[in-house]
Parts: structure tokens; sequence; C-alpha cells
């Protein structure tokens, strides 16, 4: 079992984070975006296209892999971190939590082919989510029998 601080920590650098910045980088390279116009309701961010356009120029790749990739990505990376925290208790949960962000994820991606959920499916996508779902299972996994080790030691 993970200290509380530890817990805290991972739950900052690992859910919260990544749950920001995914959200960040909606906001400036989609707006037009559902959850980019809800929030530019409420706050107003001058220069906002100057910051996309500048972004765009001087590191293309970065501004398109932001406004197609990243943010799923971080989103993807911040669920799995999240239920395996949840589900701590042992690697069976893991590979579960695994399993349940995996079809979760796959499955709104998916959904995007019908009128039901709104935006444009691309396999891709589901690539780069399952991989941000394995790279956080690993990192969470590791933290917990690195945890398991010092309590034994």
């Amino acid at each position: 079992m993970m200290s509380r601080r530890l817990f805290c920590s991972i739950l900052i650098i690992f859910v919260i984070i990544p749950l920001l910045l995914g959200l960040i980088l909606y906001v400036v390279f989609r707006q037009d975006a559902y959850i980019s116009q809800f929030i530019l309701r409420f706050i107003r961010i001058s220069n906002l296209s100057k910051v996309k356009s500048h972004i765009a120029i001087h590191f293309p790749l970065f501004a398109y892999l932001s406004k197609n990739y990243l943010s799923d990505c971080c989103w993807a990376f911040s669920l799995e971190s999240c239920l395996a925290l949840i589900l701590q208790n042992s690697e069976k949960m893991v590979i579960s939590s695994l399993i349940i962000s995996a079809v979760f994820l796959s499955s709104m991606e998916t959904l995007q082919l019908t009128p039901l959920i709104p935006g444009t499916f691309d396999f891709f996508d589901i690539i780069i989510e399952l991989t941000a779902i394995a790279f956080s299972g690993i990192i969470i996994n590791l933290l917990g029998k690195r945890c398991v080790y010092e309590k034994i030691n």
C-alpha cells in the first residue's frame, strides 16, 4: 500500500497534470471543440489565435501532434493512472484497469462513427490512446512494486 503522500504526489503528477495539459492543448489547438467553446465562454483569452499561429509556424510538428493526438494521449494516460491508483491492490487489478481503460477509450472513439458522439473517428487515435494507457500502466505498476519492495526492506 502506498503512503498518503506518495499517493497524492502520483495523483497530481499522473492524473491532474495530464488532464489540465490535455485541456489546455484542446483550448489552444481545437477551439471548435465543445469543451473549448464551453471554457472560452467563461475565460477570455486574448491573442489565442496568435499563440496558435506562432506555435504552428515555429513548431509545426508539435502543433500537428497537439491538435490531433497529444490531448487524447494526455487524457488516456490520466484515465489509466486514475484507475490504476484506485485499483492498486494487486497486479490483477492493474491489468483490469488497463482493460477497462482500453475498452472505454476504444468505444468512445468508435462511437464517433455514429451521430451519438460528435467527433471524427481516427484509428490512429486508438493506437495513441492504447500506447498512453500501456505507458501509464507500466509506470504505475513499477511504482507499486517499488513501494512493496521498500515496505519489505
